[in-house]
């Protein structure tokens, strides 16, 4: 890791260093090429302007009709050449545009014999150029050429005009701008070379000033990193030995303190885990404790023959506060048990078998459900600093007859269905459920089973089990489930209601428990 990071490091500072370098040169070089090209094109064309200024445009005429020079003709050429010396223009002339070329009056580089009526040919778009000059549109320009001698050129012309204002001659002066950019470019390629020297050798020096502050703790960091491991396994906590004052050794103890929170954790996490498998053991427990005060046998009484009953417990977490239980009072009477209690869990669990073991007493002393309910609400009132309470529906039914007497304490109604019929909800004014306050008044109610009648009691995770769009199972649908075959056997009922139940939930939670239970009242048991 060490080489290569560091090969990374100076690689990337050349490589921005050398970029940076070839922007300079290339802004530099295109600023200067329209510095100087601006700067010739504005020089030529002022020089050109204040040569034709001075000269009188009456003896351009004379001049190439006599062929004849005279002092001023002396005069000006002295001055174009001077423009030349002075200024640096190659070529410094005046000339006259006609049809065919240039023809010239006066040459910085050439005698009056030699420049006197000289014809010289256009260069490509020079014509058109000059002609612009000469008809007025234009008080003078430049234009780029390409020269046999002086390479890329720029000239500048500006217009001898008469009294009318009527441009006779054009002055030029030419400048070998390419010289010059050749001359300033490779002084930039210099300047740029020495500036390419002076940053490689600022960047090498940053390279090892960030390798030492930067990289180096960092490595230190990471095998360190790699080492935490080691110390948790250990159970030493990791000390940092990154001392640079900045934020990598802020990093550092921040792995320093992970390492220490990291060695908390696993511990904390291993005596959770610990509690956690104690807490399921005893869930698992306390859920083979109830399930075992629950009647599970199928049917209970062989030996009896006046009914048929089945009962189911599913609770939504491993123990539930729904409990169910059915029991002999003596040889003629049955009594039923059904109950809800508030919260669910081990309290609910331990409230619940409490609730069931008082009420099996007060009904096998032969109390009815309302006496029964009311000795077993006394009771749960002591001591109940958890604030349960319980919803129960009780029944003792004489085989003999079918009659029997219930009390309902808050709980669902209870749904009974008629040999041949369907099933219906048996619905009363309830009494409060117990526990919730001293001495509440239960009521009785009588009803009376035929030969072939069922009756099915439940608790509210039937009604309220919900699907994942929040709805709610209710007792419209129970009643449809009950009603699939409402003269099967009492276990084919309550699997009808599950069936029932798990077609409209899905794949949604339960949240309550679901208890049921259903008898089928055969009639009298015959001699």
């Amino acid at each position: 890791m060490k080489s290569k990071l560091l090969r990374r490091h100076i690689l990337s500072i050349l490589v921005f260093g050398l970029v940076l370098i070839i922007a300079f040169g290339v802004i530099v070089n295109v600023l200067v090429a329209r510095i100087l090209i601006g700067d010739f094109e504005s020089t030529g064309l002022g020089a050109a302007r204040i040569v034709a200024d001075a000269i009188d445009a009456e003896v351009i005429p004379v001049y190439l009709e006599t062929k004849e020079t005279d002092a001023f003709y002396d005069a000006v050429a002295d001055v174009l050449d001077l423009f030349c010396e002075d200024l640096g223009f190659v070529y410094a002339y005046i000339a006259v545009p006609e049809e065919e070329g240039l023809r010239g009056i006066c040459y910085s580089d050439a005698s009056a014999e030699d420049a006197l009526g000289k014809l010289d040919a256009y260069l490509p778009g020079e014509k058109e150029w000059a002609q612009r000059i000469m008809a007025g549109d234009t008080d003078g320009g430049t234009i780029k050429f390409k020269d046999a001698v002086y390479g890329d050129v720029i000239s500048a012309a500006a217009p001898i005009s008469d009294a009318d204002g009527k441009a006779v001659a054009l002055v030029y002066m030419e400048y070998a701008y390419g010289q010059v950019l050749r001359k300033v470019r490779a002084q930039v390629v210099t300047i740029q070379a020495a500036l390419a020297a002076i940053m490689i050798l600022a960047l090498l020096l940053y390279a090892r000033y960030t390798h030492r502050q930067f990289i180096l703790p960092i490595e230190t960091l990471n095998r360190e990193a790699n080492s935490i491991l080691e110390h948790m396994e250990s159970r030493e906590p990791y000390k940092s030995s990154i001392h640079t004052g900045d934020e990598i050794e802020a990093l550092s103890k921040s792995f320093e303190n992970m390492s220490r929170d990291m060695i908390d954790y696993i511990d904390q996490n291993a005596r959770m885990s610990a509690d956690k498998q104690r807490l399921i053991t005893e869930l698992d427990m306390a859920a083979s404790i109830q399930a075992s005060q629950l009647p599970g046998v199928f049917p209970p009484l062989t030996d009896r023959r006046e009914f048929d009953i089945f009962a189911s417990m599913k609770p939504a977490r491993m123990v539930g506060g729904d409990f169910y239980d059915f029991f002999m009072v003596d040889d003629d009477h049955i009594a039923l048990v059904i109950a809800d209690v508030s919260d669910k869990g081990i309290p609910a669990c331990m409230f619940m078998m409490m609730a069931k073991a008082l009420l099996k007493i007060q009904l096998q002393a032969g109390k009815r459900p309302a006496e029964a309910m009311a000795g077993v609400n006394t009771q749960l009132m002591e001591n109940n600093e958890n604030k349960q309470f319980v919803t129960i529906w009780a029944a003792v039914l004489e085989l003999s007859t079918g009659r029997g007497v219930e009390a309902n304490a808050g709980h669902e109604h209870p749904a009974l269905c008629r040999a041949g019929g369907r099933y219906e909800l048996v619905e009363y004014r309830h009494s409060l459920p117990l526990a919730v306050m001293r001495n509440p008044r239960f009521r009785d109610f009588e009803f009376r089973l035929f030969p072939g009648d069922s009756l099915f009691v439940y608790t509210d995770g039937v009604t309220e089990a919900s699907n994942a769009d929040g709805e709610l199972f209710r007792t419209s649908r129970m009643l449809d489930a009950l009603d699939r075959e409402p003269d099967a056997a009492p276990e084919a009922v309550i699997a009808n209601v599950h069936d029932g139940i798990a077609a409209f939930v899905g794949d949604a939670d339960q949240f309550d428990d679901i208890t049921m239970l259903c008898l089928r009242y055969n009639g009298p048991q015959k001699e």
